[in-house]
C-alpha cells in the first residue's frame, strides 16, 4: 500500500477487490523469494494452476497505476 500510494502521489487510498471466494493474499516479490508453504503450496488449495512469479508485485503496481491514472485522467 506504501509504494502505490508513493507511486501514485497522493495521500490517502482504499483498495478493495474481489476475491472468488478465496482467502489469502498476494505475496510480495520478498515473501516470494523466501518460499515457505503459503508461495509454495498454498496456491493449490484456490485451484491456482501455478505458484506466482517473482515478478508480481510489480505487475499488480504497475496495473493498480495505470488503473488510477486512466479513472482519474
Amino acid at each position: 500500500m506504501k509504494e502505490i500510494k508513493k507511486r501514485l502521489k497522493i495521500d490517502f487510498l482504499i483498495l478493495s477487490a474481489y476475491t472468488g471466494g478465496a482467502p489469502g493474499y498476494f505475496p510480495t516479490c520478498d515473501a516470494i523469494k523466501q518460499g515457505g508453504y503459503d508461495v509454495e503450496e498454498g496456491y493449490k488449495l484456490y485451484h491456482i494452476p501455478g505458484p506466482f512469479k517473482e515478478n508480481l508485485e510489480e505487475l499488480i503496481l504497475r496495473e493498480t497505476e495505470a488503473f488510477v491514472n486512466n479513472i482519474l485522467i
